[in-house]
């Protein structure tokens, strides 16, 4: 609905992680959707208690190795991925198609805002492993914030 206006965008009805399977999400009600996630909320309802998770639904899960092989991608410039926790898991199933990637914004967590979730050193020494160097840090509360992080060996 955001994008449809724009014809060199396409949209597609899945969620990115780890695997191709269907997975169950956590959903949010629908006055906060956007903290809908494949992780379990936990201190996601203390820190937020105006947000509720009500159900699960089962969502199609697609990798990007996979998505990027369907769709005869063969590079990403940049990537923006708001996965509630799910980021470095989706990542480190992303195979070759991540080599070719010169970007990515990711959100971060400092604290288990959801069951599971890597905290920001895992990620931060995981993404630096893969080549990429830490730009730029924005935090939004002292549990989560956004991280630029650029090739080292790609900067244009």
């Amino acid at each position: 609905r955001n994008t449809i206006r724009y014809r060199n965008v396409k949209t597609y009805q899945l969620a990115l992680g780890d695997r191709d399977a269907a997975m169950p999400m956590w959903l949010s009600d629908t006055k906060h959707d956007y903290s809908s996630s494949l992780l379990e909320p936990r201190k996601h309802l203390g820190e937020f208690p105006e947000i509720a998770f009500e159900e699960t639904t089962s969502v199609q899960v697609t990798t990007l190795e996979s998505w990027a092989e369907r769709e005869g991608i063969d590079r990403i410039d940049g990537m923006w991925l708001d996965m509630q926790g799910y980021e470095l898991a989706a990542l480190k199933a992303a195979g070759p198609i991540l080599e070719t990637t010169r970007a990515i914004i990711l959100e971060v967590s400092a604290t288990e805002l959801y069951a599971g979730v890597p905290l920001w050193p895992e990620v931060q020494a995981w993404l630096e492993g893969q080549g990429f160097r830490i730009e730029q840090q924005h935090w939004y509360r002292q549990s989560y914030g956004d991280v630029l992080a650029a090739r080292a060996d790609r900067r244009t």
